[in-house]
């Protein structure tokens, strides 16, 4: 996450929220940024969903002014999303062989 102010002297920069189902995981408070500096922030996270299915990642980018006067960009770079999916038909299919051995074994 990065800012970049293209305008005028000590621009606010305003925030960058990175959430995950409603949930924010990190907030990027950039205060005010000189003419021409670029302020950036990283982070990295584990997040357990509490139900299978989709989710909702987004960042949202807010100042306080509403106008576009100084020219502030905010802008994200190497976003990446991995997701861990447990397979739980393979603990039973490794359950039902080793018990399938037992009773072959027995005979």
């Amino acid at each position: 996450m990065a800012i970049q102010n293209f305008g005028g002297v000590n621009a606010d920069g305003g925030t960058i929220t990175a959430s995950i189902d409603g949930l924010d995981l990190h907030v990027f408070d950039v205060g005010e940024i000189d003419l021409g500096a670029i302020v950036s922030d990283s982070f990295s996270t584990n997040y357990i969903a509490s139900t299978t299915g989709f989710v909702d990642v987004s960042f949202s980018f807010t100042r306080a002014f509403l106008n576009f006067d100084p020219v502030v960009a905010h802008y994200l770079d190497d976003v990446g999303l991995t997701a861990s999916v447990p397979e739980p038909s393979a603990l039973f299919l490794l359950l039902f062989g080793i018990l399938g051995l037992h009773l072959f074994r027995r005979r």
